[in-house]
């Protein structure tokens, strides 16, 4: 590997110093390898501290000890298997189900769409997705056309007429 761009070890040495022992200084820091899975590049880093080494992985970075991992590809498939059942696990969720009184209706179609796109098999079933989701966007229109973030809107559209909505007025 090329040596490490000054601005990329301090980024990565920062980052290392933020989630670990403020006595564990770090020795060194040196680039291993880069993978692309699934369209992202995850970059790989051997980070040596005065007791701890650690496999550092980005997008999104952390952290992991190598006591733990002791190949790099080990734990890049951790890193990256986590980061799919977080992600897995977050999609269509409410942050705070007190807040689920105030969901629109269009959120609640998202919601069942992402739903049916879980379940979905064949492509009757992604079709019936779309559906789902061009209804959760006429909705969306329907319930917000004429709220102040949308602006003034000479003549406005259909609903589900979306290239006729003008987007100069939804980007202030």
């Amino acid at each position: 590997m090329p040596e490490l761009p000054e601005p990329d070890e301090r980024a990565i040495r920062q980052y290392v110093n933020s989630q670990s022992a403020r006595d564990d200084p770090v020795t060194v820091v040196q680039q291993v390898g880069s993978q692309r899975i699934l369209g992202r590049v995850h970059d790989l880093y051997d980070f040596h501290c005065k007791r701890t080494r650690w496999w550092v992985i980005t997008y999104p970075t952390n952290l992991y000890q190598q006591s733990d991992f002791p190949q790099v590809d080990q734990a890049l498939i951790f890193h990256v298997g986590l980061g799919a059942v977080l992600a897995e696990r977050s999609r269509g969720e409410m942050e705070d189900p007190a807040d689920q009184e105030q969901v629109t209706s269009s959120c609640r179609r998202f919601r069942q769409a992402i739903e049916s796109m879980n379940d979905a098999h064949e492509s009757e079933d992604f079709q019936a997705v779309g559906v789902k989701c061009r209804d959760s966007l006429i909705s969306l229109a329907r319930d917000h056309a004429g709220d102040d973030w949308v602006g003034e809107v000479q003549d406005p559209p259909k609903a589900a007429d979306f290239k006729g909505w003008p987007t100069s007025s939804l980007i202030n």
